[in-house]
């Protein structure tokens, strides 16, 4: 092994990136479904209406090396 370490980032930067291709692949191969196919699957329930939550004193991970990371920090969605 040539020593390289691996970092928190550097880790999450791969994950969000395989995650993408993922579900840019999903999607592709999806959209071009014969109806055949749709009408097997059944519709889907609708989705609940979107609202705001707030997740408190959870870790927050940034991707800033000037932030750092927050041990005890809120999240508004």
């Amino acid at each position: 092994m040539m020593g390289s370490r691996l970092d928190r980032r550097s880790m999450l930067k791969g994950t969000a990136a395989l995650g993408a291709v993922a579900i840019a692949c999903r999607r592709a191969f999806t959209q071009g479904a014969p109806a055949a196919h749709t009408a097997a699957v059944g519709s889907a329930a609708p989705l609940p209406t979107r609202g705001e939550f707030l997740v408190r004193g959870a870790t927050v991970i940034t991707m800033d090396p000037a932030l750092g990371d927050f041990p005890a920090g809120d999240v508004h969605v």
